[in-house]
């Protein structure tokens, strides 16, 4: 079985897993990892590299699409949270190889603290509700505060009171 992560990074426990459970079964696995650094430590851990052009560029799905064609990549495996929709629009593109990828539809809805809040309340289910208006969140504190569609953390921030 030959596998394609994407965005492969620091995911060096990833890799291990990976390799570790393929042995236990006696599965033979080849990995590739791919990232826009060579320098990305997982990549030393991989059977082979490729250098990926970046997730916004034009090129970055055809490349893949061709790089899995030619070297009969049997499953691509994303790591990131902004490579999801980009893969899942073109899943069907992909031929033979099995992009693990859920459905458009659910990625933006999780890729939207809004779109996740009211499936979780459709569902039944209790959860926070977001405020998008600073002015009119009445509490509690301490309240945590992140963009609607953020990413790794940034701008996001505990607030203990309201002046914050």
């Amino acid at each position: 079985m030959k596998l394609l992560f994407t965005s492969i990074g620091r995911r060096v426990e990833l890799i291990q897993a990976f390799k570790s459970t393929a042995e236990r079964s006696m599965v033979d696995l080849y990995i590739v990892g791919g990232d826009v650094s060579n320098t990305a430590p997982a990549l030393h851990f991989c059977d082979e590299a490729v250098t990926l052009p970046l997730i916004k560029s034009n090129d970055y799905i055809p490349f893949l699409i061709d790089y899995c064609n030619k070297n009969h990549i049997d499953a691509l495996i994303p790591t990131i949270d902004t490579d999801l929709l980009p893969l899942a629009e073109h899943k069907e593109d992909f031929g033979h190889t099995k992009v693990i990828i859920s459905s458009p539809e659910m990625i933006r809805i999780c890729r939207d603290k809004r779109l996740t809040a009211d499936s979780f309340a459709g569902l039944g289910l209790n959860c926070p509700a977001p405020v998008d208006d600073i002015k009119k969140y009445a509490g509690p504190f301490p309240a945590f505060i992140k963009p609607r569609d953020g990413s790794s953390s940034i701008n996001a921030f505990k607030a203990a009171n309201m002046d914050e």
